[in-house]
Formats: structure tokens, sequence, C-alpha cells
């Protein structure tokens, strides 16, 4: 089962993740607890470990290196959907039954993408 990372777990892993790579580039460990979110390496083979709950995945230093670039635009893609998430969830109830494309509501954010979001809508309902 995979791990689900909640905004504040990805806000967290954003913030830390550029200190976790400095301190496996210089073999030193590192640790970070956030709740039940950790972070921390485990001084073999330059392997990290996300931990929430009992559940963790393994991240090899090129990946986190990858991840330290790309959670940026995650984090701030998540920023921008956050306050939109209302809008989305009108919509989906308004478009769930209808065989022909929905107009948005005219106060809709205008930042979400309605046609895409229809056609994802009817490949899953």
């Amino acid at each position: 089962m995979p791990i689900r990372l909640t905004e504040e777990h990805v806000r967290t892993f954003a913030e830390y993740l550029p200190r976790i790579c400095e301190a496996m580039c210089s073999d030193d460990q590192y640790s970070c607890v956030c709740g039940e979110f950790r972070l921390k390496t485990t001084g073999t083979y330059h392997v990290a470990r996300v931990y929430i709950g009992k559940k963790y995945i393994s991240l090899h230093l090129t990946e986190l290196r990858y991840m330290m670039y790309m959670f940026h635009v995650v984090h701030n893609q998540q920023i921008l959907y956050l306050p939109t998430l209302s809008d989305v969830i009108t919509y989906a109830r308004a478009a769930q039954h209808s065989t022909v494309y929905v107009e948005p509501a005219t106060s809709a954010n205008k930042s979400i993408l309605y046609p895409q979001l229809y056609e994802e809508l009817k490949t899953i309902m």
C-alpha cells in the first residue's frame, strides 16, 4: 500500500529535503520528526527513509536530489489547488449525471481547466 502525503507532509518534506541531501553527501546522520512523519538517514548505502506511522519508503541520494527540485513544484501546485477544491467539488457534483459538457458557475475559479476536468470525470463515472 502506498504512502499518502498530506498537505503538511508535503510542506515538511519540501522543507527538509535539502538538509537530508546535504547530510547524506557529507556522511552525516540526519533525522526530522514532525508528528507521525519522520525523515532520517539510515547510514547504509546512502539511503534515507520516509516514515508515516509504521509505513516507510527508502530513497537513495539520487532519488532525493531529484525530489528536492521537483517537490517545490508539487508544493506550489498544492498551494494553488487547495483554495479551488470547493469549486472542483461543486463542479463534479453538477457534472456527474450529465452527458454533455457542463459550464462552470461564473463565480468558479478560472485556473481550473473545466473541459479537461469534465472529460476526466466521465472516465471514472
